[in-house]
């Protein structure tokens, strides 16, 4: 709650048309916060009205993105709560905050009832804690001008799927494709090219050589693969994207799957493309859950 930016309703829910666009006092806080209408919201459940977070839900993360809600982030790495939060919540474990807020609620008479609510909760395989969906600085590939050579390969015949449904399957995946993020939170990491200025700016070399006279000249530092904001090369391999040079058909057939060989030359050929292929794409930055 205490990250909460908006009150979402429905815009075709009757009962709240006049508050849209109104603000709400956020209870435990110093923070108004807007009401909004947005389709995602179903009038039948509760009472009709949903807190969003957008730091700390991947739904509510796309309805902030739609009405272009502040992410307040009110975590620590290690899940307490940070200085985001209201004073006296900071530095707590969220499970007794939690307990603490309900408390603060009821003490002011805020706290209408408790309901029992069924949900699925996320938990890592092997700690089995509860997982809290949260936002940091990630490097994305926009994917759609990489896209487009696939699209139009398929779409001219130059390579058609056999059975032929599969092309409507194909089209609806590639033209609703969703940036690729190529930063990676793996403990051994790969050395990726981006530099800083003593500014704060970012270069992302294309070429060793053009970044090397960069960073020999003083005007750009390296950062260590692993710290701070990982960042990647703009020359990147054309992965699942079809070359439009490469003319065939994707069978989908127990011969070719189950033959090895032909499976991995299959994929070599048609979703990397030739070996030594590269797409130029565009990077960029957003903070994104990790």
């Amino acid at each position: 709650m205490l990250g909460d930016t908006a009150v979402a309703v429905n815009p075709e829910d009757e009962r709240y048309t006049e508050i849209i666009g109104a603000l709400a006092e956020l209870p435990l806080t110093d923070r108004k916060i807007p009401v909004i209408a947005d389709d995602y919201v179903d009038p039948e459940f509760g009472t009709g009205c949903l807190k969003i977070t957008p730091a700390h839900d991947f739904n509510d993360y796309a309805v902030g993105e739609r009405h272009g809600l502040p992410l307040v982030n009110i975590f620590t790495p290690d899940a307490k709560l940070n200085e985001n939060a209201p004073e006296r919540y900071q530095g707590m474990d969220r499970f007794a905050a939690r307990e603490r807020i309900v408390a603060d609620l009821e003490a002011r008479g805020l706290l209408e009832k408790v309901e029992p609510h069924r949900m699925m909760v996320p938990r890592g395989d092997r700690s089995h804690s509860v997982i809290e969906p949260y936002l940091t600085d990630q490097w994305f590939v926009k994917a759609a001008p990489l896209a487009e050579p696939s699209i139009e390969a398929v779409g001219k015949g130059d390579i058609r799927f056999v059975p032929e449904h599969w092309t409507k399957t194909y089209f609806e995946w590639m033209r609703n494709i969703q940036d690729w993020c190529i930063s990676r939170q793996i403990w051994w990491g790969h050395r990726i090219p981006a530099w800083y200025d003593e500014h704060g700016g970012v270069f992302v070399g294309a070429q060793r050589s053009r970044s090397s006279r960069q960073i020999r000249s003083g005007r750009l530092r390296r950062i260590a693969p692993g710290r701070g904001r990982a960042r990647h090369v703009v020359l990147v391999r054309a992965v699942a994207v079809f070359h439009p040079g490469l003319a065939g058909e994707i069978r989908a057939t127990r011969d070719v799957l189950s033959n090895q060989r032909a499976g991995h030359r299959l994929r070599h050929h048609f979703l990397l493309g030739r070996a030594n292929d590269h797409v130029r794409a565009q990077v960029h930055g957003r903070r994104a859950f990790q």
